[in-house]
């Protein structure tokens, strides 16, 4: 078996890839490991990889020989010209003064929606080479995603569910999450202001929560009680807000706040038949400190999204996951955004669909017909046991066997 190398392009905040690293030379299959990119403080997480920094040196022009494969060229690639050139440069040197090739090297990728993880998503396509993205999975806690394209509408499950690459899944288990999650973040967070003051990182979009962020979070959680929740009207329809900030709802929808999302769903409900008969419920991201506006007859609850969408009437999501939970219970759904599960036949979606109609329950039920394949499909070939923070040795055992070895 011929020895990997492994370059790990932004990481989960776990010592996952850490652990993959260590199993991986243990069995012989790993030879040397990089991290590449300019932070320190994913260091904390990759200690036994070696901190490769992108090179000074820039080739001229390198983007448009890459601009092509990029995902989605919103996430304002120009603006970060000559940061993007400096990455990519380096990564074409680092790649031909090491020889590698195609066979025996592999990038580790967390987020694919990370400018520095779509630049080395449009490096590997354009020259064939290897790499992995992860995600936390669809069941949180329980397992984990990895694919060999990207996530979601990008992902090798998305453009082949019907045909399955392998066939690998056991049931998910919880595991108990790895000790000092908690402590090791916060010395990455600190690590990470620090060093966004002097790095070129600090320019980018969508850099994730500040400190302030992070302190309303707590208090929000500290002051958190359930005796305050709402009692649920017995028609209504549900849905879930995500964090405004994710790069899954700048980059994979037409929205880029919370408020518009909810504006607009709003003004669809209160002109349809619904709302004579039924209620609005929308629930806000545990994580989210963001305050909203709603009409008067719209209600919020913070009940269990479980309960929520076993109740309701439809739910009606950008693309949340608790869109595939609605699939799972055979709910009527309306995707406004785009994920690995909004499909033509798996739910009403612009601009095919019309959410007013769909208010008015003009059902299109071919979003029905395809979902018992997709659903039996998606489990077992998408999804490992384990999360990046809830994991063990078989989960560690499972990616070398089915995504380092094959």
């Amino acid at each position: 078996m011929q020895n990997k190398f492994l370059i790990a392009v932004n990481c989960p905040y776990s010592n996952l890839f850490n652990d993959l690293l260590v199993a991986s030379r243990e069995k012989g299959i790993i030879s040397e490991a990089y991290y590449y990119g300019y932070s320190f403080a994913q260091m904390i997480y990759l200690r036994n990889f070696i901190h490769l920094i992108p090179s000074r040196n820039v080739e001229n022009d390198i983007l448009n020989d890459y601009s092509f494969f990029f995902a989605k060229q919103s996430i304002d690639i120009l603006e970060n010209h000559s940061y993007l050139s400096r990455f990519i440069s380096g990564l074409k040197s680092f790649i031909q003064n090491k020889r590698l090739n195609k066979s025996n090297f592999i990038f580790l990728i967390y987020n694919e929606y990370r400018l520095e993880s779509q630049a080395t998503i449009a490096f590997c396509k354009k020259h064939n080479y290897n790499y992995l993205c992860f995600e936390r999975g669809l069941y949180r806690n329980q397992t984990l995603t990895i694919d060999r394209l990207g996530l979601n509408q990008n992902s090798e499950y998305y453009k082949n569910y019907s045909s399955p690459r392998f066939l690998n899944f056991e049931k998910p288990e919880y595991f108990e999450p790895k000790k000092y999650v908690k402590l090791t973040f916060v010395i990455f967070y600190l690590i990470k202001s620090i060093e966004s003051i002097f790095l070129p990182t600090q320019k980018l979009p969508y850099k994730g929560k500040r400190l302030l962020d992070y302190i309303k979070l707590l208090v929000k959680q500290l002051n958190n009680n359930h005796t305050s929740e709402k009692k649920l009207p017995k028609n209504y329809w549900f849905v879930p807000l995500q964090l405004e900030n994710d790069t899954n709802i700048k980059i994979n929808s037409p929205f880029d706040y919370n408020q518009e999302v909810i504006n607009y769903i709003e003004s669809n409900f209160y002109q349809s038949t619904s709302a004579n008969f039924s209620k609005l419920v929308f629930k806000k991201h545990p994580l989210d400190t963001n305050k909203y506006t709603f009409k008067k007859n719209t209600i919020t609850v913070d009940a269990e999204t479980n309960e929520l969408v076993n109740n309701a009437l439809g739910v009606v999501t950008v693309n949340s996951t608790v869109g595939f939970e609605a699939i799972l219970r055979k709910k009527q759904l309306f995707t406004l955004g785009n994920s690995i599960y909004a499909n033509i036949n798996l739910t009403h979606k612009n601009p095919t669909h019309n959410l007013l109609d769909f208010f008015n329950l003009k059902f299109d039920e071919n979003t029905m017909k395809d979902r018992s394949r997709f659903v039996l499909n998606l489990i077992p070939n998408y999804q490992i046991p384990g999360d990046i923070f809830h994991y063990n040795e078989k989960t560690i055992n499972y990616i070398i066997k089915y995504h380092l070895i094959n």
